[in-house]
């Protein structure tokens, strides 16, 4: 083999080298490229769970407050008064919200989630239909029981729900 051979023996080895090289460097973006891509997909899931879980309690913590409010005018054995249903009304638009929030959970999920909010919903509306006065006529208990147990069964949901929401949010990363 003479030294003009060596030369393009050299030349060739040289040119496979960067083709592989280049090859190596479009796959490897590549795969960088579908990572970044599930990167960002997941933090746009987690972001738009996270703004749903948000405003679900941020509304869900405006009705307790004013059924907390509404329950200072509550009297056992009184029909409802005028204070007392202007209170209830208060929360309207916050739950109302709590409920559209609610649905963007079922959207988003997991279903876990969802059906604690739904739960939640469900525990601030009879909440609130005891403090009007439309106690369960199945049950024993006296409206003031009925009234500590719709607000206790709120907190236990809500509590639920901060617990599985904040999980379901790390399972995302």
């Amino acid at each position: 083999m003479d030294a003009g051979d060596v030369a393009l023996v050299g030349a060739v080895a040289a040119v496979l080298g960067a083709a592989v090289g280049a090859g190596g460097a479009i796959a490897s973006s590549f795969v960088a490229g579908r990572q970044q891509t599930k990167s960002q997909n997941e933090h746009w899931r987690r972001q738009v769970r996270r703004d749903a879980y948000v405003a679900f309690m941020v509304n869900v913590s405006q009705v307790i407050t004013g059924l907390v409010d509404a329950k200072q005018h509550f009297a056992v054995g009184q029909p409802p008064s005028d204070a007392l249903k202007e209170a209830v009304q208060h929360t309207d638009n916050p739950l109302t919200a709590a409920q559209q929030a609610a649905s963007v959970i079922v959207l988003e999920g997991p279903r876990t989630v969802a059906k604690t909010s739904g739960g939640l919903v469900r525990a601030l509306h009879w909440w609130r239909k005891v403090l009007r006065g439309a106690t369960d006529p199945d049950c024993d208990d006296a409206p003031d029981v009925q009234l500590r147990a719709a607000h206790d069964a709120v907190v236990r949901k809500m509590g639920q729900f901060s617990v599985e929401a904040a999980e379901a949010l790390q399972r995302l990363g």
